[in-house]
């Protein structure tokens, strides 16, 4: 059960338009803006479902709902460790508030091709001074889908 639940959560149709900011885009019309700005927010809201499940331990359970890019990259076990060595560190989370949402385009040179997304959120942890920035990336799946294919502390 708890699964599924997963599997939906990491699996959110976001589809509609993903805005690459790979060009200065031409002024926005009323509804492109209200569009672009439920999908930050949509996107937003998943990058939290992320980093909540990673508060609580749960590593394992974003690999196993991650896009095929990032399962290529990492193996499940590497991931879990990087993961908790990254967030022992810097202690329990005390607050995370969202930074931004970014878009990129990558042309398959750097990155396999395609619209990716990062969610940037500024989060304070009990062994950290100043906030840190906790990053959670997606890509766009062919099927319409934002899969998870990266968290990162910075």
């Amino acid at each position: 059960m708890r699964g599924k639940f997963l599997t939906s959560a990491l699996l959110l149709a976001l589809a509609s338009t993903a805005f690459a900011q790979t060009a200065a885009p031409a002024k926005l019309t009323a509804e492109q803006q209200a569009a672009q700005t439920q999908m930050n927010q949509k996107l937003a809201n998943a990058g939290l479902q992320v980093a909540q499940l990673i508060d609580a331990g749960k590593a394992g359970e974003v690999w196993d709902g991650a896009s095929p890019i990032a399962k290529q990259a990492s193996t499940r076990a590497a991931f879990i460790k990087q993961t908790n060595a990254d967030r022992k560190t810097v202690g329990p989370l005390t607050s995370r508030a969202v930074q931004g949402v970014n878009y990129q385009s990558s042309d398959g040179k750097k990155l396999p091709a395609g619209i990716y997304a990062s969610v940037a959120f500024a989060s304070k942890f009990a062994s950290t001074k100043a906030p840190v920035r906790e990053l959670i990336s997606f890509h766009l799946e062919s099927n319409k889908t934002w899969l998870v294919t990266g968290y990162t502390l910075r």
